[in-house]
């Protein structure tokens, strides 16, 4: 889900895929991924998708209790 989510914009805003390098452009996406899956910002991110799908599934108007938001953002990744 993480890389679904990023990848897409972050490669049409490399700028080696602009100009048409796009091997060049996926080498540069992939190593800012892998670098985003091992970095606190990165962790956060997936927090957040963990999140959202667990509210896409419960449906719209419904509210996660506080000890499962609070487990979720304790996740270690």
């Amino acid at each position: 889900m993480f890389c679904d989510k990023y990848m897409p914009i972050w490669l049409l805003d490399n700028p080696e895929y602009q100009k048409g390098n796009y091997a060049r452009a996926l080498e540069e996406v992939f190593v800012e991924l892998d670098y985003m899956l091992i970095n606190d910002e990165g962790h956060e991110k997936m927090r957040n998708i963990v999140l959202d799908m667990k509210k896409a599934v419960r449906g719209p108007a419904s509210k996660l209790d506080p000890a499962e938001e609070k487990e979720i953002k304790g996740l270690a990744f």
